[in-house]
């Protein structure tokens, strides 16, 4: 009769099956960045020539999504994406902020979120503004 060993590595993984965890093959992932206060102002003042790195209806190149009172700027992900490709993704995505949003520091900011299948996308040319809430401020920044 074999043996199960439970070692550092294996302990994890049977916490997850313990805790329910499954894996979702339907589920599109989300490559990019909360859009804070700077950014919003930069997005806002983009170039009529830029802005087509945003608000492309095809969503070719980068999408503003919505979670919550929070707003992101990045590229959707189709399901299952292989891991070799997701660092061209996150390169591709720093050269178009870059493009669009000059100055952010640091390509690390740049962060895969799980996407809800009904998230809404802003319509083209259109963000929110930043909800009036007494415990922030506009240059509330998590990039600092």
């Amino acid at each position: 009769m074999p043996v199960a060993c439970i070692d550092v590595r294996t302990a994890p993984m049977l916490a997850c099956l313990a805790q329910g965890m499954r894996v979702d093959t339907g589920r599109k992932l989300f490559a990019g960045v909360r859009v804070d206060g700077k950014m919003r102002e930069q997005l806002e003042k983009c170039p009529q020539r830029d802005r087509v790195y945003f608000e492309s209806e095809d969503g070719r190149y980068l999408q503003v999504l919505r979670s919550g009172k929070d707003s992101f700027i990045g590229k959707v992900l189709e399901p299952a994406t292989e891991a070799r490709v997701v660092d061209d993704i996150r390169r591709n995505v720093w050269s178009l902020l870059q493009r669009i949003c000059p100055g952010r520091r640091d390509e690390g900011e740049i962060r895969l979120y799980a996407l809800d299948a009904d998230e809404p996308t802003f319509a083209a040319g259109t963000l929110p503004k930043a909800a009036r809430d007494p415990y922030s401020s506009d240059d509330d920044d998590d990039f600092r």
